[in-house]
């Protein structure tokens, strides 16, 4: 498909849109007017007959889960709301202009296992004690990346919140 052919626009205005619907339900959960719940529920990354999902609309569709399913840590801890507001209100602003979100916020929301990553199977054959090596392994590699971008995500609020970036 050409770039500028008319089923590339078509797609590309129907992303734009998708996007744009995305950032105002983020914003009507931001200003109350919806809960997360009801935002999920009408969620486009979802409905029927779309293309294949959008990484900016499913990151952020992650991040409005990890907003639902945290509100007792919300409760809690004030820091921990005031980040993930922070971080909605940024998806927000992007989303409704119909941009995809920034890398640096994409990072937050990589899936744990990387597709080209196999899980480690227990192969009965194998036995145990050989298998176990490559399972700890594993699961080494998927706390260090997620560990990794936790931490640069941090580091990134932080100096947001100085006004160093």
């Amino acid at each position: 498909m050409h770039y500028n052919s008319p089923a590339a626009r078509n797609t590309q205005a129907a992303t734009a849109q998708r996007r744009q619907h995305a950032g105002h339900l983020l914003e009507a959960v931001l200003d109350e007017t919806l809960t997360a719940r009801q935002a999920l529920n009408r969620w486009p990354l979802f409905a029927p007959g779309k293309p294949e999902p959008d990484p900016s609309l499913a990151a952020a569709y992650q991040a409005l889960w990890h907003f639902e399913s945290d509100e007792e840590k919300q409760q809690g801890q004030v820091f921990y709301m005031d980040i993930q507001f922070e971080m909605l209100s940024a998806m927000s602003r992007f989303l409704k202009l119909g941009q995809p979100l920034p890398p640096d916020i994409l990072t937050h929301y990589e899936p744990a296992i990387a597709p080209d990553e196999q899980p480690v199977v227990y192969d009965p054959q194998l036995g145990f004690f050989k298998w176990l090596p490559a399972w700890f392994a594993q699961r080494k590699r998927i706390y260090v990346r997620t560990l990794r971008a936790r931490v640069e995500g941090i580091q990134a609020l932080f100096l947001q919140a100085l006004g160093r970036k």
